[in-house]
Order: C-alpha cells, then structure tokens, then sequence
C-alpha cells in the first residue's frame, strides 16, 4: 500500500506521462521510499520493463522491492550478486521471486552490456524504465547509454537530489534525458510528519583540519589526493570520531564516512581499541562476506561499520542511529544522500501496518517512544557548515546545468557552532544565543561592546523560521 504523498507522486507522474512528457524525474528525499513507487509503478505494468542499477547494493534493494509487490523477475547480474538476493528473497520472504523467464529484469548497468545481444528480443519490447540515484543519467555516460539501448521504454528516474557536482544539466533539452521533474515532499515535511525520523547535529569543528589547499575537480568533488593529504596530516579528527561517539551515542548502530582505505582502517581499529566493536567494510568484500558483515551488524554484535562512500547511496537499514562524517565532500549530492542514511523509521511492525491511517501526531508520539526517536549526525569535518545547513532545508530544483540558471544572491543562512563543550550544537548566526543551551557565542576580539553583535540579532518566532526555511 502506497502512502498518500508516494500514490500523489505517482498520479502526477500519470499525468505528465499522459500529457506527452516521456521521461520523467520524481525528486523524492532519501528514506521516503523511491523503491516502493518503482515497484508499484512496476506491478501494475503489464509488459516487459527494465530496472537499471549501478551497483550490486541497488540491485539487490531494487529486487527485493519488486519482490514485496509479488512482481516476479530476472536479475541480471554476476553471479555472486544474484546468489545474495536469492537468499535475501529468502530471508525476507520464505521463497524467491527471481525468474529467469519473467518479463521484467533487474540489471546491473555494467552486466547489462555483455548480455544485450542474447537480450536483443526483449529489450526490443520493453516500454518501462526505471534507474534509481538517477542524477547519475547522463547522454553520454554508461546509464545514459544502457537508457538509450531502450528505444521503446518511457522512463520513471527517482532521486533524492537532482543536482550533479560538475553542474551539468539532467533535462534532454541539456546534458541528460529527464523531460519533467516530478516533486515528492521535501524532508523537513517528512520529517514533521511522521514519515522520517528527526535528527540532532553536533559539529565539534577540527581546527587542524585545513581544506584550503583542496581544490574542487571539474567533476564538482574535491581533488582526492589532496583530500587524503589534508585527513591524514590531521591527528585531532581520527580520535574525534571514536571519542564522540563514545560520549554521546555509545551502543548505537553507526556508520562513518572516511575518505580512504588508509583513514577507514585506522578508524576501525581505533574504535576496537577503545572497546566498540567495529568493522570495515569495503567494495573489495564479496557479497557473500558484505552479507554476513551486515548480519552481524543488525544483530548488534558490530555496532559500528566503517566505509568509503559505499553507503552513500542505495543503503536501505532503518536500524541505524548515528551517521559520522569523517570525510570532506563538495557535492551536496553525496551530502544529502549520506545525511539521509540515518533518518529511515525504527518502529515496531505493528505500526508500520497501519502507518498511513494514524494522525501525524499520532505517528510523531510512536516515533518518541520507539528505539529510534531521534537519529545523530556526527559532522567531524565541517559538511554542514559547508553547505550553510542540512539537507532538510528547502531547495529549488531545476534541469538545467548551474551554468544556465538566474544568478541570485544566496538565501542560505549562515551557521555558527555552540562553544558549549557539551552542546556543540550548530545554529543560525541570527539567533543571540544558542537555541540548544543558551550559551552566548564568544565576543569577537579586539571589538568594543556596541559592536558586539554578529549579523541580525532579532529573535525569530516559530511562525517566522517557518517562512523562512
């Protein structure tokens, strides 16, 4: 059963299809379930479709929400990507939902090229499409080019943030093939209503870590090179990471975000020393061990897994609680999307049943009083900072490139961190004080005390923030 604002998405998405708009770009936050709509879209689709995935992760997340519509279907994948599903199809379900024969496929966009030809037939036939973390689909890279090999298909390319780090433009009119963007809710009403789970930031700010040097690459990310040089010349960021954890959100399942092979081990070991059980987990694994890593993980026996960037898109587990960012992005993108990993519902089955049919205060009261009531990002690295807030701010989306839109004065808020040791809490420069604990900001040196103030001291009501955000 769909919920009221995915069944809205997908009435448009109806609409904009029947008024000619051939491929479509729903823009749904991360944890609304963009899955769920594909599925739904999928099950009622009586001829062949495609799915199209760019790793074994999404592949895997894709099929098993086919699987739940009843949507049988063949994946096309390696080997051991397939036998994983299989037995998550099993876990979950008590049978598969895999069949070679079905009409409708799951592929992977590196594994799909080398069968095209066997496929000729029926990728001939297919008049649906789907691909997830579709701000990926440009004409002229991989997805593009697997899209295009559909010459019948119309296209369905949900993402949580239609916007690419090199600033190149999703719409068919530019860099991409998106005809019409399709608005899902933003987060923060998700978040308000019951649908995500609210979060708290703390931003302890590394002074030795120093960015400045760092450039931005033509791809919108920083130089990476240059990045793992900034990290590991920082010796107060590593143990920053563990020891925050410890202190705030000890026992909780969290991930970290690292920016290299080198900093992940080093984190993984750290948090062993210090007596939480930690794994490394990498796209070296194989299914089979990322699978039993990830048992052990929501069996609680690992409590913390570090990565590099593997989570960063298509990880679906509700159960985690604490996101830690120990790795420098420039792509609000990859921001959001990790952000995002944290905030995914933690409530007993019982509710999940009839979630739809309770208040959005009914739904906020559960969400209080489950296991999850609140989700933790730690940001050792300054991202929030970095893009003036979190994710759940609201943005105006567009097809075109960077380049092409009205150039305007930023309306984003400037950011402070409270200096409260035990706050760290980062807050709107306009505010007097932190609106956490009530700590006053440190008095700029050398600066008389009429010109004390930093920015608009006026104090914004509820009614005004809401207006303004």
């Amino acid at each position: 059963m769909l919920r009221g604002y995915q069944a809205k998405i997908v009435a448009e998405a109806d609409q904009a299809w029947a008024e000619g708009h051939k491929n479509l770009m729903p823009v749904c936050a991360t944890g609304s379930g963009k899955t769920k709509i594909m599925s739904h879209v999928a099950a009622r689709h009586d001829a062949p479709g495609a799915a199209i995935a760019h790793r074994g992760q999404l592949v895997g997340q894709i099929s098993l929400a086919l699987a739940a519509e009843g949507v049988k279907h063949d994946i096309i994948a390696p080997r051991a990507v397939l036998r994983t599903i299989v037995n998550n199809h099993m876990d979950e379900f008590g049978r598969s939902y895999y069949n070679p024969s079905s009409h409708w496929k799951v592929a992977s966009v590196d594994t799909l090229p080398g069968r095209a030809n066997e496929l000729s037939s029926w990728i001939k036939r297919v008049t649906l499409g789907f691909t997830d973390e579709a701000h990926h689909v440009l004409t002229s890279n991989k997805w593009g080019r697997e899209c295009k090999r559909f010459e019948n298909a119309r296209w369905l390319l949900p993402t949580a943030t239609p916007e690419r780090a090199d600033g190149k433009g999703l719409g068919s009119e530019y860099d991409g093939i998106a005809d019409k963007i399709i608005e899902g809710p933003p987060m923060r009403w998700l978040i308000n209503n019951g649908y995500l789970t609210d979060y708290v930031i703390r931003a302890p700010l590394p002074a030795d870590l120093d960015l400045s040097d760092v450039e931005v690459g033509a791809n919108g990310e920083y130089n990476q090179k240059q990045l793992r040089r900034a990290v590991h010349r920082s010796s107060k960021i590593i143990g920053n990471v563990v020891d925050t954890y410890r202190q705030w959100t000890l026992g909780k399942l969290g991930i970290v975000f690292a920016v290299d092979i080198e900093h992940a081990r080093t984190l993984t070991k750290e948090f062993n020393d210090k007596g939480v059980p930690a794994e490394l987990i990498t796209a070296e694994h194989s299914e089979e061990e990322r699978r039993e890593i990830m048992k052990r993980y929501r069996g609680r026996t690992t409590l913390v897994l570090v990565n590099v960037d593997l989570f960063g898109e298509g990880f679906d587990l509700p159960a985690i609680e604490v996101v830690m960012f120990a790795r420098p992005t420039a792509s609000y993108a990859l921001y959001a999307q990790q952000f995002g990993r944290a905030l995914r519902l933690l409530i007993d089955k019982k509710y999940s049943e009839y979630w739809e049919q309770y208040t959005p205060e009914q739904r906020l009261a559960i969400i209080a009083a489950s296991n999850k009531p609140v989700a933790h990002i730690h940001d050792h690295v300054g991202n929030v900072l970095h893009f003036f807030g979190p994710p759940d701010k609201p943005r105006e989306w567009s097809l075109e490139p960077r380049s092409a839109r009205r150039a305007s004065a930023s309306d984003a808020v400037p950011l402070r961190v409270c200096v409260n040791p035990v706050c760290l809490q980062p807050y709107e420069r306009f505010y007097p004080c932190c609106p956490y604990c009530g700590m006053e900001p440190p008095v700029p040196a050398g600066t008389a005390l009429p010109e004390q103030v930093d920015g608009d001291i006026t104090l914004y009501t509820t009614e005004m923030l809401q207006r303004l955000f």
